[in-house]
């Protein structure tokens, strides 16, 4: 299968007046055309800011090197007249908070319209049947009244399915969806899950899910990218998490996850502290000062190299052998 989207070597940097912050150093991912992807982590680790940057929604110079190919086109160096071309019509996004990024002073309708206007794909006309039938699809309840109402008209779970809509409004071909069930209570989080995988399955496009949930990650998608200090740790099926996982750092988040089939137990959990972004990355691996298999070897940091078919890894031990 192709890959849609293709991460190379990518490397961003934020600056203030005070501190450079080392956001991502060096990520490799790929995307294939009509699959789903997690990319997991720890707040920090820079799994919103490497999908971020492949519309180019970070600030100008964060890019310091590397490639985004999308559909072979590198949108690093892509114009402002490109990338515009490009957002909302062959790349969308569903973003953490929506009420944040919906504006309160205009009906769901207008933004939902927007970018078919936008992008010249439909009249006005048109555009409405589209969007209503689309606030169908996505479980809005009486649709034609839904589209001339404001967004405080709608509870947080209606206003994600509605951030949906608009990011699904020009059928793109690649879906990012930027922790889109956080703010949500368990049951909404469910449904909301569901609509993604039956829309993304029918519609046949690529999604990219960023979360920091490993259940939920493994719900919806059919590959994981494990990231850590704004690299990729692991790469893997989902199919191969629980039984086959190499690095130290996801093991030892599985190990962390709650069990409903066994005695109440203390849960394990990684000593030490997520790595400082802002100070120099070492030269060897990221993960070692809270590494319980840490070796003299990992002062040279591990290549992201394969260990088995789509399968993954940036560990010596793992690259030697596997973990005790």
């Amino acid at each position: 299968m192709h890959p849609l989207l293709q991460v190379k070597k990518l490397n961003i940097q934020f600056h203030t007046d005070e501190v450079r912050v080392n956001a991502i150093n060096g990520v490799d991912l790929t995307v294939p055309a009509g699959r789903a992807v997690a990319i997991v982590g720890e707040s920090g680790s820079g799994k919103s800011t490497v999908m971020m940057a492949v519309p180019r929604l970070l600030p100008g110079n964060a890019i310091v090197d590397g490639e985004i190919l999308f559909d072979g086109r590198d949108t690093v160096k892509l114009s402002e007249k490109d990338l515009r071309a490009l957002r909302g019509r062959e790349i969308g996004v569903i973003f953490q908070n929506p009420t944040a990024y919906l504006n309160p002073t205009k009906t769901i309708g207008q933004q939902l319209i927007e970018p078919l206007l936008y992008h010249h794909m439909a009249s006005a006309k048109a555009a409405k049947q589209q969007a209503i039938s689309l606030l169908d699809q996505v479980g809005i309840a009486d649709p034609e009244a839904r589209f001339n109402m404001y967004p405080f008209e709608f509870s947080g779970g209606m206003l994600q399915r509605v951030m949906i809509a608009i990011a699904l409004i020009a059928s793109p071909k690649l879906l990012i969806a930027d922790e889109p069930t956080t703010a949500l209570d368990v049951t909404i989080q469910a449904d909301i899950l569901v609509l993604l995988k039956k829309l993304q399955r029918e519609r046949g496009m690529s999604l990219v899910f960023v979360t920091h949930d490993l259940a939920v990650a493994a719900q919806l998608c059919d590959e994981v990218y494990v990231m850590y200090g704004g690299m990729v740790m692991e790469h893997l099926l989902v199919k191969s998490l629980v039984h086959e996982s190499k690095h130290p750092y996801l093991r030892g988040l599985m190990q962390s996850i709650p069990r409903l089939d066994g005695p109440v137990e203390r849960l394990p959990y990684i000593p030490g502290n997520p790595i400082n972004t802002t100070q120099p990355m070492p030269k060897g691996c990221i993960f070692q000062e809270r590494c319980h298999a840490r070796m003299p070897v990992c002062d040279e940091r591990p290549p992201l190299v394969g260990c088995a078919e789509h399968h993954e890894v940036a560990c010596w031990l793992a690259q030697n052998g596997g973990i005790s």
